[in-house]
Formats: C-alpha cells, sequence, structure tokens
C-alpha cells in the first residue's frame, strides 16, 4: 500500500515544493496511507460495513483531499509558475460534493476503427480529485484479478508477452476473442453503487454523470457549448473517469470471469477479452460461456460486439497488436505487429492533425513516436516503408478533403 505515500511525494516534488512542505506533506500522505491500509484489511476479512465506515471518513478527510488535488492537479513545469503549497491546501479545503453541479463535464468525440463515435468525457479539477479518492477506495478493497491487464504495471504489452509465452510453451490450436459491445454504456448506473464499498452520493456525483450534471460540447478544439439533456452521455460508466475501468474489471467482469472454467487462460483488457482454447469444439464452448456470463451480468446485460475464434497457426488479431506465425524455417513462434485497427487509428489522427494544420515535419515525428510506442515490434524496413505510405496517404486525403 506505498503507492499513495510515494506517488504523493513524488508528484510534490515535481510540483516543485520544498523541503519542509515535502515533510508535511510526507505526513499528511501517511496518515492517508494508514486508512486504506484499515479499509484493505477489513476488506480482507469480509467485513463490509467496516470498509464503508472507514470509506465515509476517508471522502472527508484532509489529507485524502490534499493528496487527490495534489495527483490530479494540471501544471505545465514549462508555462506556468510553481504552485504555492498554500494554493494547493486551499484547494483541498474547497472541495465540496455540492459544488459538483457547478463543474460542467466536457465531452468530445472519438470515431472508432469499426465504425461510429465513442464519446470522451474531461473532468473538471473538483471531479478529478474525487475520483481519485474513490479509486484509491477501489484499489484498497477490490482485489486485481491476475488476468486484469489494465492496470499499473501491466498494459497491453505484458498481456501480449504473456499470451505469446503460453502459446510457446502450451499446446493452444486457437484463440477466442471477444469484443463487448457498449461495455461501459450498457452499465445500469442504479445498480453500481449496489457493487461498490463507497457511498451512494460519490458514485452518483463523482463516478458518474447524473441528470444534474451540466454538459458541454467541445466546438473548434477549443471553445464550448452547453448541451441540451444527453442521454448517451449520461448512460452507464463514463469513459474518460479514472474510477471507470476498475469498475468495470474489478468489481464487474473480474469477479464474473474469474469462476470460468478457462479462467487460468483467460487475458483481460478494458472491454476486450482473449481466451486460449486447445481445440475448435473447446473455443465454442468458450464463446458460448462468455455470452451467457455476459447476458447474466450484475450491472445488467452485456451484449459481445465482434467476436473471432481464431487459429494459431494463422494470424491472430488482438488488442493493438497481431500475432503473425513465423515459420519453422526462420526459428518457428510468433511476431508480433501492430494490428489492422492500430493502423486505421494511426491513419485518424494523421487525418487529425493535418486538419488543425501540422506540418510534414510534424507529422514524420509522430508516426516515430507511434512506431516506438509499440515495443514488441521487430520493425524494418519494409515495416517502416509501409507506415510511411500509410502516413503520406492519410496526409494527402485530409488535404484533399479541406481543398472541398
Amino acid at each position: 500500500m506505498n503507492d499513495v505515500l510515494t506517488a504523493t511525494l513524488a508528484r510534490g516534488q515535481f510540483l516543485s515544493l520544498d523541503e519542509c512542505e515535502l515533510k508535511r506533506l510526507a505526513v499528511i500522505a501517511h496518515g492517508y496511507q494508514r486508512k486504506l491500509e484499515q479499509i484493505a484489511g477489513a476488506a480482507a476479512v469480509g467485513d463490509f460495513a467496516r470498509v464503508r465506515m472507514i470509506s465515509k471518513r476517508v471522502l472527508s478527510s484532509h489529507g485524502a483531499k490534499l493528496s487527490a488535488v495534489l495527483r490530479t492537479v494540471k501544471w505545465d513545469s514549462k508555462k506556468a509558475p510553481p504552485l504555492p503549497f498554500s494554493n494547493l491546501i486551499a484547494r483541498a479545503n474547497a472541495l465540496d460534493p455540492s459544488r459538483l453541479t457547478e463543474e460542467p463535464v466536457r465531452l468530445s468525440s472519438r470515431p472508432k476503427p469499426g465504425g461510429g463515435v465513442r464519446l470522451i468525457s474531461a473532468f473538471g479539477p473538483d471531479r478529478r480529485a474525487w475520483q481519485r479518492i474513490c479509486a484509491d477506495i477501489l484499489k484498497a478493497t477490490l482485489p486485481a484479478y491476475s488476468f486484469e491487464y489494465l492496470r499499473s504495471g501491466q498494459g497491453v504489452e505484458a498481456l501480449t508477452r504473456c499470451l505469446l509465452s503460453r502459446l510457446e510453451r502450451e499446446q493452444y490450436g486457437y484463440v477466442v476473442t471477444v469484443d463487448i459491445k457498449d461495455c461501459f454504456g450498457s452499465v445500469r448506473k442504479e445498480v453500481v453503487h449496489n457493487l461498490l464499498p463507497i457511498p451512494e452520493w460519490a458514485v452518483r456525483k463523482t463516478m458518474l454523470i447524473d441528470e444534474h450534471t451540466r454538459l458541454q460540447r467541445v466546438v473548434d478544439g477549443n471553445r464550448y457549448v452547453d448541451l441540451l439533456p444527453d442521454d448517451a452521455a449520461r448512460r452507464g460508466l463514463p469513459q474518460g473517469a479514472s474510477t471507470s475501468g476498475l469498475v468495470m474489471s474489478r468489481a464487474i467482469l473480474g469477479p464474473m470471469l474469474a469462476t470460468t472454467f478457462f479462467a487460468d487462460r483467460l487475458f483481460l483488457h478494458g472491454d476486450n477479452i482473449a481466451v486460449l482454447a486447445r481445440n475448435r469444439p473447446e473455443a465454442e464452448a468458450v464463446l458460448e460461456a462468455l455470452r451467457s456470463q455476459l447476458e447474466n451480468s450484475p450491472a445488467g446485460p452485456l451484449t459481445i460486439g465482434e467476436a473471432a475464434i481464431q487459429p494459431t497457426d494463422r494470424k491472430i488479431s488482438l488488442v493493438q497488436y497481431a500475432l503473425i506465425p513465423r515459420r519453422a524455417l526462420f526459428g518457428g513462434g510468433w511476431r508480433a505487429v501492430p494490428a489492422r485497427r492500430s493502423y486505421e487509428r494511426f491513419a485518424h489522427r494523421v487525418m487529425e492533425r493535418i486538419s488543425k494544420g501540422h506540418n510534414g515535419s510534424q507529422i514524420d515525428d509522430y508516426r516515430v513516436r507511434w512506431a516506438s510506442s509499440f515495443r514488441l515490434w521487430p520493425r524494418n524496413w519494409f515495416s517502416m516503408s509501409y507506415l510511411r505510405m500509410t502516413a503520406a496517404v492519410s496526409a494527402d486525403r485530409a488535404r484533399m478533403t479541406l481543398r472541398r
């Protein structure tokens, strides 16, 4: 449970607090950490009444608020002067749930590679701080599952490496991949607080978007206009909240998938699931079991969007990566490359940058950064040439659209 103390002090150093202020901060953060340890201890023995009691204290404690403000405040060290410690304390003291209705949630749309758009919510400083406290409580209370890869220290690279290792060590003939359709938006908000050890007001006002929350939409990149009531934005768990992934993986999908007969060879990343299967009948049984489990979710019925049963002797599409089998002549095994959807996202973002006025040099910089982000990808001249061609075609398409 050293994450909170370490993260708070590291953030204090980043914000240029002096030695005396850091010592004071360490005492405050250590007190907050002790409360989280008490929550974890109560949860470990199943005393959830005590968990809820301590959670209420945490949500009103000065230490929790100050730690959350430090870890969520936005500050550009190159453009802005250092934030005074007194200013941070004042922000923490000003956190009041009754003021949250005054703080708007700003919405933006991001196209999905498979079609449609994804609504992304950007929260103000108060909600970000409250969400950080709720996330701390959830991490202390709800266990991280071994098959969950949307957490600190894990991620897509860890998932891909683990799956590759299992394929190389064991005899699996198929990989079942499932994408849950509108996963976060399908959650029934009225049952979320029953699944969590957090007071109902904190869930409703900080982790969800209720009917009293003011909504704004981003226009022309830097201008915001108020929206009329938008039911789509208020549905389910908002994407963009720091708590949504935790709730989905540890309170909804995690407990449900842990009971399946294939939990020891399951990989979960957000709303994407992959399961190893030895043969085709087993793969079909896995897919049917997943469909049944999701339809009977405690947070409301969830639906499979895209699903595939992929043989391991052909290209396997996963989250961000695809695995291509090597011929025995070249040593066998699999090679990790960016998946088709990753290339589609890259092409779309190149077009976005061109529409914002980025020049060729900036596009080249983005292309290099994008390629470097795929750490498992053994790049060569051919793959980089294909990436340059994709960037050039997307940039030309965006310029033609601008001329019309």
